[in-house]
């Protein structure tokens, strides 16, 4: 969040509008407010009642700042206060998903109960010292540090026009492809191929219709290196549906 040293450049600090700071941020106008109203962010008020916040363009030493690149959005949060600060950056993380979830429209896919399904199968079958979770229509698998993959099952769900069963087999797909190079790196060993069982150890990913479940498997679907509990259809489906 922070910087530390002195300043290295930039045009110092400015006053912006909230809609400028939002887009700064990524987050929405509402959310900013919201924090403004509850002084989760540093802002000035003009004589005509319109808000305004403090944009620094330049590296700062001290702490609070939220850190865009190179400019950072001074919040009302202090450096003798981390557990509010980080509580601030997993608020900053959870609205600027909100907002990139606006125009996500998924139609009768539940993103959320899928993306649920797929970390639960997932977690059974990934290395033990890997944490995998959901959250707002993601994936995460991280190693105890916070890094990993994230897999972001909302936008992949979206609806092009494909059939919901088209969707959800896209998704799973992607799902169990898209941690495979990190776990390999990650515990220096192929994934999720035993021991000379492929040679490569990268047996494809697969998810197809099996009935009325999705069927999610590595490898070929005769004999497959790894295959996962499957999903079903129904569980994944919108309440609307």
């Amino acid at each position: 969040m922070t910087h530390e040293g002195g300043p290295s450049g930039g045009t110092g600090s400015r006053l912006i509008s909230v809609s400028d700071a939002a887009e700064i941020l990524r987050v929405t106008e509402d959310a900013l407010r919201e924090w403004i109203a509850t002084d989760r962010i540093s802002y000035v008020t003009l004589p005509g009642g319109e808000h305004r916040l403090e944009l620094i363009d330049e590296w700062h030493s001290h702490s609070g700042p939220v850190q865009q690149g190179m400019t950072m959005i001074k919040t009302g949060v202090g450096k003798a206060d981390e557990v509010s600060s980080e509580e601030f950056r997993l608020e900053l993380a959870r609205r600027r998903r909100e907002k990139q979830l606006i125009g996500v429209d998924a139609g009768e896919i539940d993103v959320d109960a899928l993306a649920a399904a797929l970390a639960e199968r997932l977690a059974t079958v990934v290395p033990s010292q890997l944490h995998v979770s959901a959250e707002s229509g993601m994936i995460h698998i991280l190693n105890d540090e916070g890094h990993g993959v994230g897999i972001d099952v909302a936008a992949m769900a979206n609806d092009d026009g494909k059939s919901l069963e088209e969707r959800v087999c896209r998704v799973a797909r992607h799902a169990l492809e898209a941690p495979q190079d990190w776990i390999a790196d990650e515990t220096t060993e192929p994934w999720p191929a035993r021991a000379g069982d492929l040679p490569g150890g990268f047996p494809a990913p697969n998810a197809e219709i099996a009935g009325e479940q999705v069927r999610l498997y590595y490898g070929d679907s005769r004999a497959p290196i790894l295959e996962l509990a499957p999903i079903r259809l129904r569980d994944v489906r919108s309440i609307a549906e």
